[in-house]
């Protein structure tokens, strides 16, 4: 794989989580990867870590895929704006602890921002908006559709 661009190694990775094969997910990873998600909080470092982050969200959301809007990448940066859509039909972990299945579809706009280091993702950012998740969800109510005005 050391000859792969970063966005060759982004879109194998994001391939190998719409099926589940989280071996081939882990392979493009660096074993000191960093996984951050700034919406959830939440920072995974390394591969094993990295892997069990993405087949958590498997686990929640057993047949999200992501969809590769638009790709682009500037040195060893690649960065892809994805759409996934799936049916929440596992518990969805929190800190807050298990959100039981709701049977409810999602579709969720999202950035992923990887570097690449000889060949393998080093580091991946992964921006979306966790409340439309969970209002997708029925975690959370649905904010007002009013809209703001000025005093």
């Amino acid at each position: 794989m050391a000859n792969q661009s970063a966005e060759e190694l982004l879109r194998a990775n994001i391939e190998a989580f719409n099926v589940g094969d989280f071996e081939a997910f882990g392979a493009v990873l660096a074993d000191d990867t960093i996984y951050d998600e700034p919406g959830t909080n939440r920072r995974f470092e390394g591969r094993d870590e990295s892997v069990g982050a993405a087949s958590g969200w498997k686990d929640a959301f057993s047949d999200v895929v992501g969809s590769i809007e638009s790709m682009t990448s500037s040195g060893n940066t690649a960065i892809a704006e994805i759409t996934w859509r799936g049916t929440h039909d596992g518990d969805m972990q929190t800190p807050e602890g298990p959100i039981a299945p709701t049977g409810n579809q999602v579709t969720v706009r999202s950035c992923m921002v990887s570097t690449a280091e000889d060949g393998e993702i080093k580091r991946t950012n992964h921006y979306f908006d966790l409340l439309t998740l969970l209002t997708q969800i029925g975690a959370v109510e649905a904010p007002s559709q009013e809209p703001a005005t000025a005093s």
